[in-house]
């Protein structure tokens, strides 16, 4: 009615209902007090397919071609502090967008679609680069809102997101850290990391309704991959990923309601320390549902359902676990289960909790059930400092209608838990089993 009257543009309608989704507030009238032509920092990108009143009334119109450098002329425009948003339909990315401090970049929602059409590099030199990165490293106080990013059908050679802080100076009047935002946000098919968040700056990050599939096409690579550090990721999930879903090497990061599903390595891998994870999931992945190799690192209420599945849903040889703390200090798994759900065949999640030779000070308090070999295993069960206590069944109970399962092939000895170890770097399955004079041994198998 009020476009009709002409008391409010397309343009400005566009602006208030994308922006009141961002939680601007204020409706048409905030936008109008701060509209283009009264000096607003605002600026509205057409994508080449958006409806003709988007095209006729937006700033900057794209043609299906290297459209990146639409959205940073609006970016640029915009200064610090300023608002992109993005209209309905399909942006053609041949480069980085690259983010300038204080700017919001805003879709429309899920119509709103960065396609990936090539590879490139990263603005600090990095190979390959992602389709929204930031400016530099001293980038600070961005938000990326309700977009879709493409790797396209050709799986482009690409990260997502890549946002790599090293040179943010911690006496700002603002505060110590950059406080990046990335909200609302799904990542399809990149050749490479879904999202990369990465440098020593790099803090109190604020990642939230993020999620990730099939990232890693063209190379193995993570769903999400945290450098980072003091930062907080609510609700994220990785799907498909040809490296782990989750691999976290930086430090006093916080995760919630997260999960982890089909990658073809582990789901989560958590080499840094000081970390926190509430009510995360890890479902149906190639090798262990948690890698916890190091600590200290709290887990509370998390499950690990059915992992060790190579083939992302079918009965494995069952060597990999639920939570696997191969060598571990200071691990807490508190409240958290672990079980195989049996959908196709044997159970392949070997143990629900293990504890490997070498690991001290951890916590484990859960129930496992149905695991293919027990609720617990490892031969750090009773190292100093450590307390484990695990209720449930031991290994998989088969109906009496059902064939027994032939027997694994193994060199280990009778009686005598395996401990396993994965090297990304020399792309080696490491095993290690004691024998009964008490020496170790140690076989490696490669990683396909």
């Amino acid at each position: 009615m009020l476009i009709k009257g002409g008391a409010v543009s397309r343009r400005d309608a566009f602006v208030a209902i994308v922006g009141s989704a961002a939680g601007f507030g204020g409706g048409v009238a905030a936008v109008r007090a701060g509209s283009p032509d009264s000096g607003a920092k605002t600026a509205v990108v057409a994508a080449s397919g958006a409806g003709g009143q988007f095209r006729a009334t937006a700033d900057y119109a794209c043609d299906g071609r290297h459209d990146e450098q639409e959205i940073q002329q609006a970016i640029h425009a915009c200064g610090d502090g300023g608002i992109v948003l993005l209209s309905p339909g399909t942006f053609y990315i041949s480069g980085p967008i690259p983010l300038t401090s204080m700017i919001t970049l805003q879709g429309a929602g899920r119509s709103t679609v960065l396609t990936a059409t090539g590879t490139w590099k990263a603005g600090d030199g990095s190979d390959p680069g992602g389709v929204i990165e930031v400016a530099d490293g001293r980038t600070h106080r961005t938000a990326l809102r309700h977009v879709t990013i493409d790797g396209g059908e050709a799986n482009a050679l690409c990260k997502g997101i890549y946002y790599n802080v090293d040179a943010y100076r911690s006496d700002q009047p603002t505060g110590p850290d950059p406080v990046h935002v990335i909200e609302d946000v799904h990542v399809l098919r990149t050749g490479s990391v879904g999202v990369h968040l990465t440098g020593g700056t790099n803090r109190d990050t604020r990642v939230t309704g993020v999620r990730i599939f099939q990232a890693g096409s063209r190379v193995p690579a993570e769903g999400i991959l945290l450098e980072c550090y003091d930062s907080f990721v609510n609700h994220c999930e990785s799907g498909a990923a040809s490296g782990d879903g989750f691999r976290v090497t930086g430090a006093n990061n916080r995760f919630t309601a997260c999960k982890s599903w089909y990658s073809q390595r582990n789901g989560f891998h958590v080499a840094g320390v000081r970390n926190q994870f509430a009510a995360c999931e890890s479902q149906d992945n190639a090798r262990h549902g948690f890698y916890l190799p190091t600590g200290p690192n709290s887990l509370v209420a998390c499950h690990a359902d059915s992992n060790g599945r190579p083939s992302g849903g079918t009965g494995g040889g069952a060597l990999f676990d639920g939570f696997h703390l191969p060598f571990s200090e200071a691990v807490q798994c508190v409240g958290c289960q672990s079980y195989d759900r049996r959908e196709e065949g044997d159970a392949s999640q070997r143990y629900g909790f293990y504890v490997g030779h070498g690991s001290r000070d951890c916590q484990i308090i859960g129930i496992a059930r149905h695991n293919r070999t027990g609720p617990t295993g490892g031969d750090g069960l009773a190292s100093p400092g450590t307390m484990v206590s695990v209720t449930g069944t031991g290994g998989v109970l088969r109906p009496a209608s059902s064939p027994a399962a032939a027997p694994q092939a193994t060199n280990t000895p009778a009686g005598l838990d395996p401990e396993f170890e994965i090297d990304e770097a020399a792309q080696l399955l490491r095993v290690r089993v004691r024998d009964a004079a008490g020496a170790v041994r140690t076989a490696e198998l490669p990683l396909r």
